[in-house]
């Protein structure tokens, strides 16, 4: 499994986060992908309010 931010596209590598290179990529598209925000988006979105229905949008933050 590959953790992925959903907002820049970066991956987590032994706890940091990086570019996906061209040739992961291709192979990634095989491998199941968890979803996160990554410690810089979270920051960004931290300042957007909330929407009015939160059990519709969920973040899992590490």
């Amino acid at each position: 499994m590959v953790i992925r931010c959903s907002v820049c596209k970066k991956i987590k590598k032994f706890g940091k986060w990086i570019e996906v290179p061209k040739p992961l990529e291709e192979e990634m598209k095989e491998v199941p992908v968890l979803l996160v925000l990554c410690e810089d988006c979270r920051k960004e979105t931290s300042t957007v309010i909330n929407p009015p229905d939160t059990a519709k949008y969920r973040a899992v933050c590490f």
